[in-house]
């Protein structure tokens, strides 16, 4: 389809919308009486002012270039920090409730957190800090909750803003090399969600709303073994959590019989050929990705010279057995179907489709390593926090436990002297 030009070179030429014409409006000796007048004598006077007689660049305490400085400074705090744009929403089925919730601009949380919060509480710990006997005099001042509001609030907030990306990361790094599927792209903190591994890692045919084919399953097969989940692809395919039948399927179509068993035995069979051939065409890709040209093409230029070397060794060997695998699945569903539809409901339910298995796999590592990551960043929050305050509770304790045994035998001396000089005089008889 070809697209004209909008912009740049063999771009249209632009046709005024008005006809007004600040040129127009310029020429002569009377443009400052026009109704735009004002207006423009106004900009040209700053823009005069700004730049000086000479035209140079003033000095930076040139009023003007203080407020455009402010000015500058008010957005770019009001944009990173201050930003109340919550663009990612997110929906959440809790039983019978749905929750959406949003997700605000880091910049935010932290002018929430740390403003918010710990400023409050600080302050409110700086008025407490003083200890009064039962007359209320003050006594000494006490900084313990400030310095647990220091170490824990300003710890705890950090670790729940920044950590999360951290540890997403190098718990996807180790899942990508774990399960041998690309979780997350290189330098990617958060990974891909759960709906694209949905969309990228199902190897079926992708139709639009029309059943027309837009993607082929060859050419998804393809692009998940140069994308570098070939060796995901093969633990996925052995697996029989990923790609099996239920034990369900079988007790359930096993009490339909006519001839459904047969089929799961034949689909069972085409499993097994299915895992060499994939064992097969993962080496092929291996091979193919390991040359150290290929990492510096673009992922087009990649799929295509990756397209040509398959075709020259032979073909892909798994796609079209998965093709088959899918479509006796649907064959058996639809048949129990016909003979039981509450049974035929459940097993299509229940027995995830064939070719969706790598799409099932990727996100089982994803949750994996999120939950992973998301449980590291509970213990730094809620119990590390809590371990340091005993360590240092007990450390003082000890610490003054041993003041007090230095100081005891002094105390017993000066309690003894006091009790011999308040006993009254009695002389020897």
């Amino acid at each position: 389809m070809n697209i004209a030009p909008q912009f740049g070179k063999g771009a249209a030429p632009v046709t005024p919308t008005t006809s007004w014409d600040i040129s127009n409006v310029l020429k002569g000796t009377n443009w400052a009486d026009s109704y735009y007048g004002p207006g423009i004598k106004a900009a040209e006077d700053a823009l005069t002012d700004f730049k000086g007689a000479t035209g140079s660049r003033p000095g930076f305490f040139h009023p003007t270039r203080l407020k455009l400085w402010w000015l500058n400074t008010k957005q770019t705090i009001a944009k990173e920090l201050l930003n109340y744009d919550f663009v990612g929403f997110h929906n959440y089925k809790m039983g019978p409730f749905k929750v959406l919730f949003s997700t605000p601009p880091r910049g935010a949380l932290v002018a929430f957190a740390y403003i918010g919060l710990e400023v409050a509480r600080a302050k409110r710990a700086w008025e407490r800090r003083w200890v009064k006997d039962d007359a209320g005099n003050k006594i000494k001042q006490d900084f313990r909750e400030l310095r647990d509001i220091a170490i824990r609030d300003t710890w705890s907030i950090a670790v729940y803003i920044w950590g999360l990306p951290v540890f997403n990361k190098l718990f996807l790094n180790a899942g990508n090399k774990a399960s041998g599927i690309v979780l997350a792209e290189k330098g990617d903190p958060d990974g891909y969600t759960y709906a694209q591994h949905q969309a990228n890692r199902t190897l079926g045919n992708v139709l639009d709303t029309h059943g027309k084919v837009l993607a082929t399953a060859k050419d998804r097969y393809l692009a998940n073994l140069l994308e570098g989940s070939h060796q995901g692809m093969v633990k996925a395919a052995q697996s029989n959590t990923f790609l099996g039948i239920p034990r369900g399927v079988f007790k359930r179509l096993g009490g339909l019989g006519n001839g459904l068993l047969e089929k799961l035995d034949q689909w069972a069979e085409l499993r097994r050929q299915y895992t060499t051939e994939i064992e097969h065409d993962a080496g092929l890709a291996k091979s193919f990705l390991a040359h150290p040209n290929q990492l510096k093409k673009s992922p087009a230029e990649l799929f295509e010279r990756g397209k040509a070397y398959f075709a020259k060794e032979g073909g892909l060997k798994g796609s079209e057995t998965l093709g088959k695998l899918t479509q006796l699945q649907a064959e058996i569903v639809a048949a129990a179907k016909k003979q039981s539809p509450t049974v035929g409901a459940w097993v299509e339910k229940n027995w995830a489709q064939s070719d969706h298995y790598l799409a099932r796999a990727a996100k089982s590592w994803a949750a994996g390593m999120g939950i992973a990551s998301f449980g590291v960043v509970l213990f730094l929050i809620g119990w590390l926090p809590v371990a340091y305050n005993a360590w240092y509770t007990n450390k003082e304790f000890s610490r003054l436990k041993a003041e007090q045994a230095k100081i005891s035998p002094l105390l017993q001396l000066s309690k003894r002297a006091s009790l011999l000089h308040s006993q009254p005089y009695a002389p020897y008889a």
